[in-house]
């Protein structure tokens, strides 16, 4: 199943692991990863505009081979139209939580999300992690569509790429 991956989406909380796995899976596969928040965000943590992100990812996932790391759900149909595997990285909120926040302290004033956009605490991105599960996943489930063309959709609990992804899921998203 690893092999046939080509165009793979990873969604999921922040905290979750979705760069760490995005990397992993891109080295076994030797597929370019694009980490989406380095493009997002401009310096000094400006948001590209909503026209400009959408033109971009068509030119991102017109390739043929790649592995997107992020979210933004307002441009899941974009990606998911074009990949032939979703993945969906689900942890225990907290342990997203403790993770990002983790993250922030070891990182805090280094730009490690995007260029010119120095790690910080925020109180809404906690906010926007703790309430994922509730308000986002769905989103991203429905952002992929359900139709016999649709690319597989699988849901790892724990990110990880040293077995065989079909083993890994726990819950299909169907």
């Amino acid at each position: 199943m690893l092999a046939s991956m080509e165009r793979v989406a990873v969604v999921g909380p922040g905290g979750a692991g979705k760069s760490t796995f995005a990397r992993a899976l891109g080295d076994r596969l030797d597929l370019p990863v694009v980490h989406l928040d380095r493009i997002f965000w401009k310096p000094g943590w400006v948001e590209t505009p909503r026209e400009e992100w959408r033109r971009c990812q068509s030119e991102l996932f017109a390739a043929d081979r790649w592995i997107a790391d992020g979210n933004y759900g307002g441009t899941f149909d974009e990606r998911f139209a074009r990949a032939d595997t979703v993945i969906v990285v689900a942890r225990p909120r907290v342990a997203c939580v403790v993770s990002a926040l983790m993250r922030t302290a070891r990182n805090h004033g280094q730009p490690i999300q995007a260029e010119g956009c120095p790690e910080r605490f925020q109180l809404a991105f906690t906010r926007w992690i703790w309430n994922y599960e509730r308000a986002r996943q769905p989103t991203s489930a429905r952002g992929c569509p359900a139709a016999p063309q649709s690319p597989p959709r699988h849901r790892t609990d724990v990110p990880r790429v040293d077995e065989p992804v079909h083993r890994t899921p726990r819950t299909a998203l169907n």
